[in-house]
């Protein structure tokens, strides 16, 4: 779940940039966040509903979404390089 949610809060950043350069307003960012699931092997629904479970399971989330921030910042780092 840790690199699911890495992997999707890249993407979403991926979306936005596209967005903020889009000159049309046809760009469809559905194809970001289905890269991810398809990458981990899980629907749209299946993440909506382990986010729901973590969202009442908090301290879960939190620690998720603690290594979730380490695995960004050592991939920033290997970009930076």
């Amino acid at each position: 779940m840790i690199e699911l949610v890495a992997d999707y809060h890249m993407a979403e950043a991926q979306a936005t940039l596209a967005l903020q350069a889009d000159t049309t307003g046809k760009l469809n960012t559905d194809k970001y966040f289905d890269e991810v699931y398809k990458n981990h092997a899980v629907t749209k629904k299946q993440y909506r509903s382990s986010l729901s479970y973590y969202g009442q399971n908090v301290s879960d989330m939190n620690e998720i979404y603690e290594k979730a921030i380490i695995d960004l910042s050592r991939k920033q780092a290997a970009v930076k390089k």
